[in-house]
């Protein structure tokens, strides 16, 4: 039987699991803050709708060590009239060969979304990411920022299309693609892929990917800091795109010392 979420007040959820449903539905008419800590047992298939006018703010935060385990994870996210999401991804869990596929369709009016992602891939960790923003209608605007921290022999792989449908006149797309490489071992590309369809759009994409800067790095320790500090300063200086809109303290502190002690 398929299991439904259905979320229509202004509650912060905390440890909340969206990998135990098959569907969330959202119908908050004022601003709604969600922290999901994924428990991933299975491949997941995920639906997530926000009716008109629904605000939400959803904290993904994968965390967990995976045992050397494979995920296929897809989610399609519905954004209806005048719904805005801000979608913010922390991605450090390991061990672990994990492919995203996530499908953003504004099908309506004013439909709004930004995404924000930032992930650490180490040790033989393989991490896929594929994003799709789908305007389907007028005056829709997506945002996409994605900051990645690759070390040690991972894999990291980043795709995201934007496509904007004839007919979607008004409508704006951005993407920001980084990823930093710490270990000459690493595999990582990125691929940014622009869809237009319509003359009367903006459109925009950036993509930036290489080695750690020798001369950040030697600015650093003329400062004082050794080379593996160094190297966690400017790791962190990644992940906080997304920490930093947790509001919940003793959870950023949680979440840094983690990345402290993956960066040991």
């Amino acid at each position: 039987m398929k299991k439904i979420l259905n979320i229509n007040d202004t509650t912060l959820f905390k440890n909340l699991n969206f990998y135990e449903y098959d569907q969330i539905i959202f119908s908050n008419k004022k601003s709604l803050t969600i922290i999901n800590e994924p428990k991933l047992k299975s491949d997941h298939d995920l639906s997530i709708i926000l009716n008109d006018y629904s605000d939400v703010k959803i904290l993904n935060l994968y965390t967990d060590n995976f045992k050397n385990k494979n995920f296929n994870i897809k989610i399609n996210i519905e954004l209806n009239y005048k719904s805005n999401l801000d979608y913010h991804n922390l991605d450090i869990s390991n061990d672990n060969n994990l492919n995203y596929k996530k499908i953003f369709e504004l099908k309506k009016e004013w439909a709004t979304v930004n995404y924000n992602s930032a992930s650490l891939s180490f040790n033989n960790d393989e991490k896929n990411t594929e994003l799709s923003f789908l305007h389907n209608d007028k005056k829709t605007y997506s945002k996409i920022q994605t900051y990645s921290v690759c070390k040690d022999k991972s894999k990291y792989k980043i795709k995201c299309i934007s496509n904007i449908k004839a007919g979607s006149a008004g409508s704006e797309t951005h993407q920001d693609l980084r990823i930093i490489i710490f270990d000459k071992q690493v595999i990582a590309s990125s691929d940014p892929v622009l869809i237009i369809n319509e003359n009367d759009v903006i459109a925009s994409h950036a993509n930036a990917i290489g080695m750690l800067d020798p001369l950040q790095i030697f600015y650093l320790q003329s400062r004082g800091l050794d080379l593996n500090a160094s190297k966690k300063l400017i790791c962190m200086s990644y992940l906080k795109k997304v920490i930093n809109h947790i509001s919940v303290e003793k959870l950023k502190e949680e979440l840094i010392e983690k990345i402290n002690v993956i960066m040991n």
